[in-house]
């Protein structure tokens, strides 16, 4: 097509598209219909070198989408007849002069369309000077330029709607092109630099460009693996300001798209009938630039570049996305809290709609059923192919396109759910995750039991009972807790741990509504970390960590991961002053990665020392004559010892040279956070996955493990105040209400915390933080000397109506004393 006829083109189909619009069609749906009548009205006879015009179908979720397979006979490379020129700003500047000094706005017209309407002016420029490879953007002149940009808005209402337009338009076009294919022209790799560019546009932000940002993010999921790659290394190295403002600005897009999209009826097999559904094809192409950012921050997992849902299925290109980021993480100094890449609008929904949650969930497993198909089949390929007598469609599948050259994300009928992309998702909306795939299981498991008897009940002719039984039941006495639990948890199959806990105590009257169970973990997880029993060692800070020297048999150990597993699907909070590395060491691999920054947690002054090895001259490290040895205090039977513990074969007589001592650290932490509890942690892992295993725990990160299992460390009682409610009389402006509001914000933490347990039977918060506890006070009797009593199972507090602060304090006080035992109420 010639510049003319290309020009032609253009020109009608915006003038088609501004008409569409302005009749209140959809974007993508006017995109289609502007394709259509400007290709009808062009006529441009095609040259051999030139690509088919781009074809748009409708897909499942009602949008348009471009059909990218190329006709027969098509070229792989569009070859303009003349290159795009770079933008010069110091043209756009003179431009600028010339509409201030003679009030001609011609001149700046014609460069703002040639640059926001002639293909890849973008890519071919901003260019860094001096950098090979990757995406090179000047983010400098890049900003320079959006900048001059806004003051040309500023001038001319028509220049203003004519940038409007362009944008819109480029939007479009990135949604609508196909980012993997050669352009000529341009470097190979340098077609999506402008979409880093136009990240970069502070407008961008704005609600009247939302469908320009829309374009974009479709643009970005179609980015091949080393693009994608590319443009993550590119976030990773934006000052800590401008990464953060992007981050924004693509959280914003996302409530935006989430709340405005359009719900399609749901026509997915084995939900007929269901309730119409979000539109989520815009919603998760926001969410993959999300995962852009979160890789570009350090992430990793589910949900990041490194997933292999994203077709990136080699270990070593794993391997390139964690080290990328690293390094250029180091080089920019910063992270933005995790926290930030949360998405409060999805989680709000999604805690306030089970109907939202479980859809979501199940599309989960669809994707994760064919993400494990997809790898097994990558699998299966490269096996046959590396066989001497593979059949040849087996390597031709081998010889395929490279993965880095495809699409990143090119089968958008195979991610349908969000939570794939579980890095947006808060810890406490992947608790309800937990719950409800255990209560999904425990119902399929309920109707094989129902099958299992109206089978038997047909072949005996005798009515034979469903098995099941709802509860997991514990009978257990308050002196001899652990062993009680021991023996008969030993004797449960493991589907028995996600059932719903329930607790007697011998002798004891109580019925478990929730209190019981609660105190029953209170109790176990006291006698096990520090009673008799020889589990842990109390390091720095009152830090708990496993014994190198325990002597304690694997059942025990067994039994401490079975019981963390069993209090997450009971929504019990345990304190349990664990390292965080032991999180990481939970859901990772053999081969987790740890480091100094984790032997610091529980011996920070041994740890310092190795820094100050690895940071000393060689001829000062080599007059330590360090041997390749640790020293450790050892208790064992009661009597202390030093043990030497070699680190390599004949460490006690070899001496680590300096160009040693990094090895030899690696080693020193290896023993110490791996080989030395090795037995004892082995068992205790094995008994956590017993009840949590599985993919849903892979989409939680350590930090959010911790807080799934010890709660929110921030005990914000303003909070608590606000969400309580009151009841029998009580509201927020009665007397008592005000002396009990007042003297509990005087207590001092541990106070607090007594408090807390004493209401809810465990001094931590929940995940959300005390807002979301709902205390519930109501009045119990008129003044008098009695305490007063909680019902811990509803957080329910029972509070005589006393009739001065002073009372009120000491009546308190005396009650949160005395918390143990099912004898207050």
């Amino acid at each position: 097509m010639s510049t003319e006829a290309q020009e032609a083109f253009r020109t009608r189909f915006d003038a088609e598209m501004r008409a569409l619009l302005q009749e209140g069609l959809e974007v993508n749906a006017a995109a289609a219909e502007a394709l259509r009548r400007a290709t009808d009205a062009v006529a441009a006879k095609p040259t051999d070198r030139e690509t088919s015009a781009p074809q748009l179908k409708g897909d499942r979720d009602g949008e348009a989408e471009m059909d990218l397979e190329p006709s027969e006979g098509a070229a792989a490379t569009v070859e303009p007849e003349e290159p795009p020129q770079p933008v010069d700003l110091r043209q756009l500047e003179q431009q600028i002069e010339v509409f201030d000094r003679d009030n001609r706005f011609e001149p700046l017209y014609e460069v703002i369309s040639y640059i926001l309407r002639t293909s890849n002016v973008l890519s071919c420029s901003f260019i860094r000077e001096g950098e090979a490879g990757g995406i090179a953007v000047d983010n400098d002149a890049a900003l320079l330029f959006w900048k001059l940009l806004g003051q040309i808005e500023d001038r001319s209402q028509e220049l203003k709607e004519l940038i409007h337009r362009g944008l819109e338009s480029l939007g479009l076009t990135l949604a609508l092109s196909d980012p993997t294919a050669n352009v000529s022209g341009l470097q190979p790799g340098a077609w999506h630099r402008q979409h880093a560019i136009l990240l970069l546009y502070p407008k961008l932000a704005d609600p009247d460009k939302n469908q320009v940002l829309k374009g974009l993010c479709a643009g970005l999921s179609k980015l091949s693996a080393d693009q994608a790659l590319d443009l993550s290394s590119w976030m990773a190295q934006l000052s800590p300001d401008l990464f953060e403002a992007i981050t924004l600005m693509v959280q914003q897009h996302l409530t935006l798209t989430w709340l405005l999209e359009p719900e399609v009826p749901d026509l997915s097999p084995g939900f007929p009938g269901a309730e119409p559904q979000k539109n989520v094809k815009s919603v998760l192409n926001a969410v993959r630039v999300l995962s852009m950012l979160f890789t570009a921050n350090g992430g990793c997992g589910p949900g990041s570049l490194a997933d292999d849902i994203f077709h990136i299925p080699r270990l070593e290109q794993q391997e390139a996305v964690a080290s990328r980021s690293r390094a250029a993480q180091m080089q920019a100094g910063r992270f933005l809290p995790w926290s930030a890449f949360y998405s409060d609008t999805v989680n709000n929904e999604m805690m306030g709609s089970p109907a939202i949650l479980e859809r979501q969930y199940q599309d989960w497993r669809r994707d994760t059923i064919y993400k494990l198909k997809r790898a097994e089949e990558q699998l299966k390929a490269a096996k046959a192919a590396k066989r001497e007598d593979a059949p040849a469609e087996a390597k031709k599948e081998e010889n395929a396109p490279d993965a880095k050259a495809t699409p990143l994300f090119d089968d958008l009928g195979s991610v349908r759910s969000i939570l794939s992309f579980p890095f947006v998702i808060e810890p406490a909306v992947k608790a309800q995750i937990l719950s409800l795939d255990a209560d999904l299981q425990m119902r399929h498991q309920f109707r094989q039991d129902v099958d299992y008897a109206i089978q038997a009940t047909l072949l005996t002719g005798m009515h034979v009972p469903p098995r099941v039984d709802p509860y997991m039941h514990l009978h257990v006495g308050r002196d001899t807790i652990v062993r009680d639990t021991l023996d008969q948890v030993v004797l449960m199959p493991d589907e028995f741990f996600k059932k719903q806990l329930r607790v007697r105590f011998k002798d004891e009257l109580g019925v478990d509504e929730g209190g019981v169970r609660k105190e029953f973990f209170q109790i176990i997880m006291r006698d096990l970390l520090h009673g008799d029993y020889d589990v842990f060692s109390t390091y720095e800070d009152s830090v708990l960590f496993f014994n190198p020297s325990t002597m304690e048999e694997a059942p025990t150990f067994e039994l401490i991961g079975i019981l963390l597993g069993v209090a997450i699907y009971n929504g019990i909070i345990l304190d349990l002053p664990f390292p965080k590395f032991l999180y990481k060491k939970l859901l990772g691999g053999p081969d987790v990665e740890l480091g100094l920054e984790d032997l610091a947690e529980i011996k920070p002054q041994v740890a310092k020392s190795m820094e100050n090895l690895l940071a000393m001259d060689p001829s000062t490290a080599d007059s330590l004559e360090q041997m390749w040895v640790l020293n450790y205090e050892s208790n064992m039977f009661g009597e202390h010892q030093i043990r030497t513990i070699p680190l390599v074969e004949g460490g006690e007589t070899r001496v680590v040279k300096s160009d040693e001592r990094a090895e030899f650290v690696d080693r020193f932490v290896h023993w110490w956070l791996v080989e030395s509890i090795k037995p004892a942690f082995d068992c205790f892992k094995r008994g956590f996955w017993k009840v949590c295993g599985g993919p849903i725990l892979d989409c939680f990160r350590a930090e959010e493990l911790e807080l799934l299992i010890c709660g929110n460390p921030v005990l914000d009682f303003d909070e608590l105040e606000a969400a309580a409610k009151y009841a029998d009389g009580y509201t927020e402006h009665s007397a008592v209400i005000r002396y009990f509001w007042c003297v509990l914000h005087g207590l001092g933490e541990d106070q607090k915390r007594a408090f807390l347990k004493f209401v809810t039977g465990s001094d931590r918060a929940p995940i959300r933080g005390l807002g979301s506890l709902e205390l519930t006070i109501s009045k119990n009797g008129d003044d008098s000397d009695r305490l007063p009593t909680s019902h811990t199972c509803f957080n329910h507090l029972l509070l005589p109506e006393y009739s001065s602060v002073q009372k009120v304090r000491d009546r308190l006080l005396l009650a949160i004393q005395n918390t143990e035992g099912f004898g207050l109420r």
